[in-house]
């Protein structure tokens, strides 16, 4: 066992059910907080919109840094967010970190891990939520918070952001990143990108579980 794991840590579970959700003990841990790191498979705005405000109020603190890692596979993350996200990129400069999957990415990239950083000490929490409505609020979901001194959780999620970008698993996201997923839904209308998520998710699990799919468009 390393010295860092040997370190004293307290841990809680997080679950999503009548008395508490994922989206208020994440957005609790906003208030004291120097660095988030936001590493998720999937995100939405019905998701984001509810750490946003906590968000935007720490990032007018000249010291507080976030970082925003979010994965493209399987069509669940909303192209609107992804502008939204890549617009406060462009605010606040080396304050606020955006990458997104990259495109010659070899694995899918699948985690839920919300860090947050203050001082000698850091939060963590690690499970099965996305930054989505369900996953943050409404799905059965579980996760771990795990809190303790810096380093106990920080360095290896610093190690695994470095192996991700040095790998090309992510990349940051620019006009061209982003609008090249967005522009999917351009030409449709308004409900084209849900209309278009399930039907390429159909192909693609037509396609992995060699089964025949049916495909007709919702009407608009």
């Amino acid at each position: 066992m390393s010295g860092k794991r040997s370190r004293r840590m307290g841990f809680a579970l997080v679950v999503n059910d009548d008395d508490s959700t994922h989206q208020d003990g994440i957005a609790k841990l906003f208030r004291d907080a120097e660095r988030f790191d936001c590493l998720v498979a999937f995100a939405t705005y019905s998701g984001f919109k509810w750490i946003e405000s906590q968000l935007k109020s720490r990032l007018d603190d000249p010291n507080f840094r976030a970082r925003f890692l979010v994965g493209l596979d399987f069509y669940h993350t909303e192209p609107g967010l992804l502008d939204t996200l890549l617009a406060m990129s462009k605010k606040h400069g080396d304050k606020f970190i955006f990458y997104i999957s990259g495109p010659d990415r070899g694995c899918v990239y699948h985690p839920k891990v919300y860090a947050f950083y203050h001082g000698a000490k850091e939060t963590v929490v690690i499970g099965s939520a996305n930054l989505t409505q369900g996953g943050l609020s409404q799905n059965y979901e579980m996760s771990v918070c795990l809190e303790g001194q810096s380093g106990v959780c920080g360095e290896d999620i610093e190690t695994f952001i470095a192996s991700l970008i040095e790998d090309d698993e992510m990349v940051p996201a620019t006009n061209g990143a982003s609008l090249s997923f967005s522009g999917i839904c351009s030409d449709e209308g308004p409900l084209s990108f849900h209309v278009l998520v399930q039907s390429e998710a159909e192909k693609f699990w037509a396609a992995a579980w060699c089964i025949e799919v049916h495909y007709v468009p919702a009407a608009v």
